[in-house]
Order: structure tokens, then sequence, then C-alpha cells
């Protein structure tokens, strides 16, 4: 009996303990799945995004938004400038039909821009009669347009005391064959409304106008076949050229400004064959930049004259002749006017000495006439308080 009881003793003993150990287990394996779980958890919420660099919604928006007020650059405008161009008479005659033949050597510095202005000092036609007594008329037959395209102009001045030479019909053929080529025209027109009418131009998304006028208007000469003068000025039912009258001018600039970004002013007049300007030029000079114009392009006395910068703008006087036939040594001495603007801001101004020979075709001037030219402009500068120095390359660069 002792036996045995106490080998029950050792068989409850051996369950128990197997119980016992069966629970442990038990517990273990579910401590070790709560410990998987929370550790996964915790994994998940600190887990990396898939793309490191798109961060959360809020800092993409951030992003965006900084990326979007960076402003765009603004394009740098190349403007070109030269003189009266007048292919008529002597020129026509050497030209010989071949109307290229007076850019031959300055077609590629004219093209190399964004645009190219010149005054057109001739009309543009065959038909018209000589208006009586006034001594100079100037006549381009229509194929002397082939060479202002050639040469890449955009935009050229006919308000001047020459385009009414031989009347109405010689004005209202250039007008005509102008347009047909592409070429903006400004200062003339039908009438006073259509001659004070602005030139745009779009180039790399920035507008540039060109209004133009004339202190010539005051002329007035016979007309054939009767006892009547024509005058030069245009009229709301005459047709002619803008009047250089500062109050029209002033109005004009306003009208325009705020639909260009930069605006030029064409103005032809001063003293012809004279070096100097008046002090009523440059006062009028002065005011028009003061309302709102960002250069002044002069033109008429067949000479050069002084540039001057006023309030960083450019005040270009004259640019003398750029394709003439007349023989004196100073009508014969040009200038290519070379400007780059930032905005409205002139950021450089380049002048290149030009010189027409042969009474037919204008080439870039060398050595003693690119000095002379070159030194006397610079003297002419400095006289209107506008500093500007002679480069290597023979070539002036103004001081902005």
């Amino acid at each position: 009996m002792y036996i045995n009881t106490r080998i029950f003793a050792l068989i409850l003993c051996f369950f128990c303990t197997l119980s016992i150990t069966s629970c442990s287990k038990s517990n273990m394996v579910q401590d070790r799945t709560n410990i998987d779980e929370a550790n996964q958890q915790t994994f998940e919420e600190q887990a990396i995004p898939e793309d490191e660099n798109k961060g959360s919604d809020s800092e993409q928006e951030t992003w965006q938004e900084e990326e979007q007020l960076i402003p765009e650059p603004i394009p740098t405008i190349n403007i070109k400038a030269i003189g009266d161009v007048m292919l008529a008479r002597g020129v026509a005659f050497y030209a010989q039909g071949d109307y290229t033949v007076p850019f031959k050597e300055t077609a590629d510095l004219l093209r190399n821009s964004d645009i190219t202005f010149a005054n057109l000092e001739c009309s543009l036609s065959d038909r018209g009669e000589k208006l009586t007594h006034k001594g100079v008329w100037l006549r381009a037959e229509p194929k002397a347009v082939e060479g202002i395209r050639y040469a890449g102009i955009d935009v050229v001045n006919i308000g001047n005391n020459h385009i009414l030479d031989y009347n109405e019909p010689a004005l209202l053929d250039t007008i005509e064959i102008l347009e047909k080529n592409y070429i903006k025209h400004i200062g003339a027109g039908v009438n006073l409304s259509d001659a004070r009418k602005p030139a745009i131009v779009e180039v790399k998304n920035r507008t540039v106008g060109f209004l133009g006028y004339s202190d010539l208007y005051q002329y007035g000469f016979g007309i054939p076949g009767t006892n009547k003068l024509r005058f030069f000025e245009a009229k709301e039912d005459v047709s002619g050229i803008a009047p250089l009258k500062y109050e029209m001018i002033k109005e004009d600039i306003h009208a325009l400004r705020g639909k260009v970004d930069i605006l030029a002013v064409s103005l032809h007049w001063g003293v012809e064959d004279s070096h100097y300007i008046t002090q009523e030029q440059r006062e009028m000079a002065h005011n028009i930049i003061d309302d709102g114009a960002d250069m002044i392009l002069g033109h008429h006395p067949h000479v050069l004259q002084g540039i001057e910068i006023y309030k960083g703008k450019p005040i270009i006087y004259s640019m003398g002749n750029f394709v003439f036939d007349q023989n004196k040594k100073p009508n014969n001495e040009s200038m290519l006017v070379d400007m780059e603007f930032e905005g409205d801001k002139l950021s450089r101004l380049e002048v290149i000495p030009l010189q027409i020979i042969g009474q037919k075709q204008t080439i870039r001037a060398k050595d003693e006439d690119a000095a002379h030219i070159l030194g006397y402009l610079q003297k002419l500068c400095d006289e209107l308080d506008t500093k500007a120095r002679i480069t290597e390359e023979g070539t002036l660069v103004f001081e902005l």
C-alpha cells in the first residue's frame, strides 16, 4: 500500500510538470506573436516612403509655389539704326538696276539684329509730277525696294522733305510698295491720323513701337498746271507728313506707351550740313524722353552729329547719310548705331564707323577714315556731357 501511494505521487508529479511546461510554451508563443505585431506596427510607422524626394503634400505645394515665383529672364533686344537711304539719282545710275549694290558690304551688319531702322529719303514710284520751284527732287523706281529688303531693313521713316517731291501719287505708291514687301513705315500717310500712326514690331515676345515726325512740314511748292501750293503737312483730309509739333508728339507717346515695351521716336530735323544741334532741339529731345520715349533717332542734316545719353536713354541727333550721292567728305561719313535693350533699359550702345564710296556703296570705314569719324564723334558726344571710348576693334562704346 505504501509503494502504490508512492508510485501514484510520482505519476501525479510528472503530469503536473508536463502541464506547466506546455502552458509556458504556449505563453511564450503568444508573447512572441504580440512582440512581432508590435514591431511590425512600429516598422510601418517608421517606414521610408518609396520616393524620398517627394516629401509631404504641403512640402510639394510649397516647392511648386517657389518654382512658379522664379521670374522668366528678360530677353535682350538688339536694334540697329542708320541714317538717310536715298536710292535715286546718282545711286541709281551707278547701281545699274541692281539695288543690292549699295548694301553689299553692310548687309551682314544690318541683318544681324532683331530690328533695323532707316530713314528713306526718297519716294518709290514711277508716277507723279515734280512740284515746281523745289530745286531737288528725289524719286527712286519701285524696283529699288529690293535693296531695302536685301539689307534686312524692317522699319523706315518716310516723313521727310522729299516724300512729296512728286506729289501724292508717289507718296501713295511708296506706302503700297513698302507694305507689299512687309517693310513697316512711319511719319507720312493718306491723312494726319495715318501719318501719326505708329509702327509696332513684335520680337522675342516683346513689342517695339516707332513714331515719326518732321520739322519741314511747312514747305509749300507749286502744283504743276495750277496756281496752288502743295504743303507737306498732313491734314485730316490731305495726305502728307506728320509735323514735328511737341504737343502732338507728347499725345502720341502717351497713347502708345502702355502698349509697347520699347518706344522709339524718329525725328527729321536740324540744320542741314551742320554737325551741331540747336538748344531748341536739345530741350525738345529731353522733353520727349521725359514723356516716355526710350530713344530718339534723328536725321536730315546729311552729316554726323553727337549722341547724348539722357537719363540712361539715347538721343541720336543725326546719323548722317547711309546711302547717298553727295560729293563732300562730311556727307560721305556715316555710322551704324548698335543698341541692346533689356526690358526698356538700354544696356549697350556702340557705334560702327561707315563710309560711302563712289556715290553708290557703303563700307565699314578703316584706318585713318575710321579714326577721324570716331574721334570727331567722341568730341561731339563729350560736348553733350556724354562719355564714349574708342575700342581696339574700331568702334565707339558709350558709358551708360
